[in-house]
């Protein structure tokens, strides 16, 4: 048995000797080397080659061990005769597998001659059909050659400059050694801009901007700039300043990395990392068998549109709408204002707001009224000065009663001891004066309401615009794919032209966005009783905001399941019905209408009771009359000085039956007053239950929307290679991008509506959770807990 075991650890240890060789065999990589040829010295060529390089790496990395030699790397000198020898000396040099003609000379000269005699990849060709390139079925149909062209970019660079901008007269600064070499490329571009209706001068340069500009015509009024690669930076950077200073607007053929430096627009991304990732498979498919010679020459590169804000305004420029609606802006200021989070807009309301402002000042007023109501019942004095004359006869004939000139003081004061509807009419202010204060509240949950709401409008039209601009940018990668088909054959010129069509009317959606956007801001602004255009941002929120979390922490446990959630409103209801500035209202109003029917009722048995002086002195009597006419002795003679004190009680017998009118019409107001009461309650319930229903579907439809708008991004891909490969209609692929961009907005927006639906919960139960305390929010867990225990339900 020993034995046994033993033989068969042997075997095991054999077997896995064996077996290891092989397995290192079959997992160690081949070992591939790849040259490259590029036209001459440049800034980015080693920046460019990594990145090339890093994306063969990464693709094939698990098939291929490719090596890059830095002796297999040769650099020429911007002339043909050092391309050309580049070319033949790694076509000869038996330890490179592959090369890479890196340049606008090495590609136009590695497509010519007969089939090389190892793959060779052209990857810059300007112009495939102007530069007579081989061309069979979209591909070169020469063995071990391939190459990349973007089709017509340069007729449709041309075009949108001169859609951005009017001139005639156009000047072509390009490389003298590439335009020398390859004069196809000077007729191109001529052609080209004889299309588009202008006139197009070549402007050949060597490595001097002082002298390109010295000598440049006073009639250009533009500039494109095809690829300057000999020039320096520093050259480059004086090149594109100087024609900033002559505020000649310019255009970049490179587009994005030269606008960001300071050309004014260009159309074309940053084209290396694309063209990368096509080396990268190109190279794949040609290590794994596949003969270059059959692989696909067309390359969309994209459009987006790219304009540079600081040349525009040193030049005195600004874009169109059309223009703004899908340009991607580089060197714009910063956007300047308050920074306004969702919390902060509807706190800034409250104390800004002019229509809540209003409200107070009215509720200022009710206050002053009660006062008013309470003074009839305080002591109430009044003072008085007459001077008077009168005529001299009468005066003589008043036997010393009245004076011809007199000047008589007098004092009078009175105290109500009692008068019921006096003090019935302070009792009803107080009350009326509660309801108004309840009333300044509802104000202003409705402006921090509004303000919130109008908050979420502006992220969900921020939203809007930034998609619009982004379905814009598709259209015009899909216009670039329609051409490429066209240029090969797959598809006719229709196809084009309803691209053309749909990227007008989506830049015509772009400028309503943006529209649509500035009005979101406008009302956001009126309601903060700010300049109806200052500038703010409006920081974007979701459910991680801390503020949203904190506010959302209680209650969202009870969205998952359909009894937790019935148990959540149910509760909501009971607090807002409790907490109701609306019904805290009713029942103030319903006070001070119970306090007019009991002195209504009292009007019949009560009567008023006061108290009243006065006191007057004559200070000064001359003339006829002034003194007594005859005095008798033992007599008592009035003297200037008069005073009186009295008590008054005053009861009405009738009055016509007005008081049966008004205690009848007091019960009615009471009874009106406490049904409409009882109808709010219903309101305020109703509302509270629909907000927080729309609140839980909206809810729920963030994870479908989100999921919806993923789907919609995998058909849109799947439609999308289709139809670059010629597989399915322009119709399939519209189709897909507009459920596409259907998706993305109401993935975007859903959270935002999920936030509004929030908002106008906590509206309906009359308190916004930004205005609590950590204790009242402690406060409120504790009362649903208790309340879900009181249902027996169980907790989340």
């Amino acid at each position: 048995m020993p034995t046994s075991r033993s033989a068969i650890y042997a075997a095991s240890l054999l077997v896995a000797w064996l077996l290891l060789p092989a397995q290192r065999i079959v997992a160690a990589p081949r070992v591939v080397h790849i040259g490259f040829v590029v036209d001459g010295p440049w800034e980015r060529n080693t920046e460019v080659m990594e990145q090339m390089r890093a994306e063969m790496r990464a693709l094939v990395r698990d098939q291929f061990d490719l090596r890059f030699p830095d002796d297999k790397v040769v650099v020429g000198d911007w002339t043909l005769p050092t391309v050309e020898a580049a070319l033949r000396r790694l076509v000869a040099d038996p330890e490179v597998d592959l090369v890479v003609a890196l340049g606008i000379l090495s590609s136009d000269r590695a497509c010519r001659g007969a089939a090389p005699t190892k793959p060779i990849i052209a990857p810059a060709v300007i112009d495939a059909k102007a530069q007579g390139m081989p061309s069979r079925d979209g591909t070169s149909g020469v063995h071990n050659l391939t190459y990349l062209s973007v089709p017509t970019a340069l007729e449709r660079d041309l075009r949108t400059f001169h859609d951005l901008v009017s001139f005639r007269h156009l000047g072509v600064f390009a490389n003298q050694n590439v335009t020398t070499a390859l004069p196809v490329l000077r007729d191109s571009v001529l052609a080209a801009a004889s299309r588009v209706g202008v006139e197009a001068r070549f402007l050949p340069m060597g490595t001097s901007a002082e002298q390109t500009l010295a000598h440049l015509p006073a009639e250009i009024d533009a500039i494109y700039l095809m690829p300057l690669l000999q020039l320096s930076a520093a050259a480059w950077d004086s090149l594109v300043a100087g024609l900033t200073a002559r505020r000649l607007p310019t255009f970049s053929s490179f587009g994005e990395k030269e606008v960001q430096r300071g050309v004014l627009a260009g159309i074309s991304p940053d084209i290396f990392p694309q063209m990368a990732r096509r080396l990268a498979v190109t190279v794949q498919r040609i290590l794994s068998g596949e003969d270059a010679g059959k692989l696909p020459t067309g390359i969309v590169i994209g459009e987006r549109l790219m304009i540079n804000a600081r040349t525009a305004r040193a030049i005195g420029w600004y874009p169109s709408w059309a223009g703004l609606s899908e340009a991607e802006v580089f060197g714009e200021a910063e956007p300047r204002g308050q920074t306004l989070t969702l919390v902060a807009s509807m706190q800034e309301a409250l104390l800004a707001n002019l229509d809540l402002a209003a409200a107070v000042a009215q509720t200022r007023a009710g206050a002053a009224q009660v006062v008013s109501a309470r003074s009839v019942l305080l002591p109430q004095a009044d003072a008085s000065l007459l001077g008077a004359q009168i005529d001299a006869d009468r005066a003589g004939a008043s036997f010393g009663s009245q004076a011809e000139r007199s000047l008589v003081g007098t004092l009078q004061g009175s105290q109500l001891l009692f008068s019921e509807p006096d003090l019935a009419r302070w009792s009803s202010e107080r009350s009326l004066q509660r309801a108004r204060e309840r009333d300044l509240d509802q104000t202003r949950l409705d402006t921090a309401g509004a303000a919130g709401a109008a908050h979420l409008d502006v992220l969900r039209a921020k939203t809007l615009e930034r998609i619009r601009k982004e379905n814009l940018q598709l259209t015009r990668r899909h216009l670039e794919t329609a051409r490429l088909l066209e240029s090969v054959g797959t598809t006719g010129r229709s196809d084009v032209y309803r691209w053309e069509s749909e990227l007008a009317t989506n830049r015509k959606e772009a400028i309503e966005a943006n529209a649509a956007r500035n009005l979101a801001e406008i009302e956001l602004n009126r309601i903060l009783h700010r300049p109806a255009e200052e500038p703010f941002i409006a920081a974007e929120t979701d459910l991680e905001d801390p503020e949203v979390a904190r506010s959302l922490a209680p209650s969202l446990p009870y969205f998952d399941d359909k009894i937790s959630f019935s148990v959540l409103r149910a509760f909501l209801v009971e607090e807002g019905l409790s907490t109701s500035p609306e019904l805290q209202s009713f029942d103030a109003a319903i006070a001070a209408s119970r306090r007019q029917l009991q002195s209504a009722t009292r009007a019949f048995f009560l009567p008023q009771l006061s108290f009243q002086a006065s006191w007057s002195s004559a200070w000064s009597k001359d003339g006829a009359g002034s003194e007594p006419a005859f005095v008798v002795p033992g007599v008592p003679q009035t003297d200037d000085i008069d005073w009186s004190l009295g008590l008054l009680a005053a009861y009405p017998l009738s009055r016509g039956g007005g008081r049966f009118a008004v205690r009848a019409q007091a019960r009615e107001e009471l009874s009106s007053l406490e049904l409409q009461r009882q109808s709010a309650a219903e309101r305020i319930e109703q509302r509270i239950r629909a907000a927080v229903h729309r609140a839980g579907a909206s809810y729920a439809g963030m994870r479908e929307a989100r999921s919806a708008a993923e789907w919609a991004q995998r058909n849109l891909d799947l439609v999308t290679d289709g139809y670059a490969r010629g597989a399915t209609s322009f119709i399939n692929l519209l189709d897909a991008q507009n459920a596409h961009v259907v998706s993305e907005q109401s993935a975007a927006n859903a959270v935002y509506d999920f936030l509004d639906d929030w908002l106008e919960v906590q509206r309906a139960i009359g308190r916004f959770d930004f205005t609590r305390s950590d204790s009242e929010r402690e406060s409120f867990r504790q009362r649903l807990e208790e309340f879900v225990a009181r249902a027996g339900a169980r907790r989340p």
